[in-house]
């Protein structure tokens, strides 16, 4: 049972494909190309662990208000984006990375939004975090270190 679960967890979180959103990431919002490219990688790869795929994903949706023209869209993605990544949180609220996108997400959000709740609770988590994170997952570790030295 347990090398069952094991092979699940494996094949549920491509390294290769969790690689590619972390690059992606600080570029969504940069770039519509970028962000459109996470959004196919999030909404088309079933490789991927359901709710950090969801948190990339919302993080796409949320970003993709910068591209749109109209106030109400971009309000709109903003509203689809933060539902699921708070569902996202909901689904795995001690797993980091996903802690650290909503922080990320949060933490650069104009103030008008309303969306800044969680800011102090995601960084002392995530700081908590950190320890774990350099032998278990070292680029997650490595980036998140490299985040905090930028703020």
């Amino acid at each position: 049972m347990h090398s069952l679960l094991l092979f699940f967890t494996l094949f549920f979180n491509s390294p290769h494909s969790l690689q590619q959103l972390r690059e992606l990431f600080p570029l969504i919002g940069l770039s519509e190309s970028s962000n459109k490219k996470m959004m196919e990688l999030t909404e088309n790869n079933s490789q991927l662990n359901i709710p950090i795929k969801k948190a990339y994903l919302a993080s796409a949706k949320m970003a993709s208000a910068k591209f749109k023209t109209f106030p109400l869209a971009k309000y709109q993605a903003f509203l689809e984006g933060k539902n699921l990544l708070e569902e996202s949180v909901a689904l795995d609220k001690q797993n980091p990375e996903i802690r650290f996108v909503r922080f990320v997400i949060q933490s650069n959000l104009p103030s008008f939004l309303f969306y800044s709740q969680n800011i102090s609770e995601d960084k002392a988590f995530i700081t908590k975090s950190l320890p774990v994170l350099k032998t278990t997952d070292p680029d997650l570790h490595q980036r998140i270190v490299n985040y905090f030295g930028k703020k």
